[in-house]
């Protein structure tokens, strides 16, 4: 409803859960259960096909991240917007009770 879709390659992924790591790899690769040295060629794009362990937990990581920072953001947008403004004219009836034709004046 309020989503859109989570990235999908590994390296957007990485790139992804290194930002909401504060653009620490180490503390991604600690996350991730991989080694720094391999969580930088992710994100440097040297790398892209990751193993099953591996692509599971970008998979799994993302996704708890992804959506309540989306779901927040748009809430955060309803709040802050001054809602739902509907304009409507309303077109006076002619004597003999007809409705006027369109363009026409009364």
């Amino acid at each position: 409803m309020f989503t859109r879709p989570a990235p999908k390659s590994a390296r957007a992924q990485m790139k992804f859960l290194c930002t909401r790591e504060k653009g620490s790899t180490k503390s991604l690769a600690e996350r991730l259960g991989v080694s720094r040295k391999a969580a930088q060629r992710y994100l440097s794009g040297t790398s892209t096909k990751p193993n099953e362990r591996l692509q599971s937990a970008l998979v799994q990581e993302t996704e708890s991240e992804w959506q309540p920072q989306v779901r927040a953001q748009a809430r955060q947008r309803a709040a802050s917007s001054g809602g739902l403004v509907i304009s409507c004219r309303l077109r006076a009836a002619s004597a003999d009770g007809a409705a006027p034709a369109v363009g026409a004046r009364a």
